[in-house]
């Protein structure tokens, strides 16, 4: 098996997310096409909602990267019960 990288992956959702491959133009709302809300929803959209080949969340892979024991459980327990919303204002 061939362990592919977040950053690999998380490329691939980007076309996913924006629809880079989709024809036409995008056109954004007023206020929503800047270059940091559209990082940070995707973001939020990737790490939160995006499954890994394994079933898996980003935000999880991520934890156990950096955690161990306790608050790796914690870790995981606060990712599963996250919810992704998008929110316009």
């Amino acid at each position: 098996m061939t362990d592919i990288s977040l950053t690999d992956i998380r490329s691939k959702a980007r076309n996913e997310f924006f629809g880079y491959d989709e024809p036409g133009e995008i056109k954004y709302l007023e206020g929503t096409g800047d270059e940091v809300g559209q990082e940070r929803r995707f973001m939020g959209w990737f790490a939160l909602t995006y499954r890994l080949s394994a079933g898996s969340l980003p935000a999880v892979r991520a934890a156990a990267e950096f955690l161990k024991g306790d608050e790796l459980l914690d870790a995981i327990t606060a990712v599963w019960a996250t919810r992704y919303v998008l929110a316009i204002e």
